[in-house]
């Protein structure tokens, strides 16, 4: 009989370890050198707090992308805040592209979503699925903040037409590729 109980334990804990990861930041890849190795491939000005948003993919992502198709797994989406260089009259500077210029710094946090076959197994969190994405925050130094995604999750979840996101799949659409 005892060796019944510690079989069945061990065969109970195999499935445990083995079965599907549960959603949650830990599972997210810090984008190391995103600012210098990604593709920045949108930038937003908000005139309110004279912020640039700064939207960058992995190049490998998105070479894979295609227009009217979901983001191919591995993709990683990474979102900061920027100041924006402004000019003597307090209006923010573009440069010869018509972008908008930074300050620099990352202001705040670093946040990012990936997507992996398979993660949109949420069990035991409260949190409304997005296709195989998943989210967390870092600091600038690459340390994984103990923020709850759930937010993240329930933001996301009125774009399933553009695969959960809401710059991404557009910009892709916009260059036909």
């Amino acid at each position: 009989m005892r060796t019944a109980v510690v079989t069945a334990g061990a065969v109970l804990a195999g499935i445990v370890f083995t079965g599907p990861l549960l959603a949650g930041p830990d599972r997210v890849t810090w984008p190391a050198n995103f600012d210098t190795e990604y593709v920045l491939y949108n930038i937003v000005y908000n005139g309110q707090n004279q912020r640039l948003r700064m939207l960058y993919v992995n190049p490998e992502a998105d070479a894979a992308a295609r227009s009217g198709e979901l983001a191919p797994n591995g993709t990683i989406l990474v979102m900061v805040d920027r100041a924006a260089q402004l000019d003597a009259n307090g209006l923010p500077i573009l440069d010869e592209n018509g972008m908008y210029v930074s300050e620099g710094e990352i202001l705040g946090n670093v946040f990012v979503m990936e997507k992996q076959d398979g993660w949109g197994v949420t069990l035991g969190l409260d949190v409304v699925q997005n296709g195989d994405w998943d989210y967390a925050t870092f600091t600038v130094d690459g340390t994984l903040r103990d923020n709850p995604t759930t937010g993240c999750f329930a933001c996301h979840a009125n774009r399933p037409q553009r695969d959960f996101n809401f710059t991404y799949f557009k910009t892709v659409e916009d260059r036909g590729s």
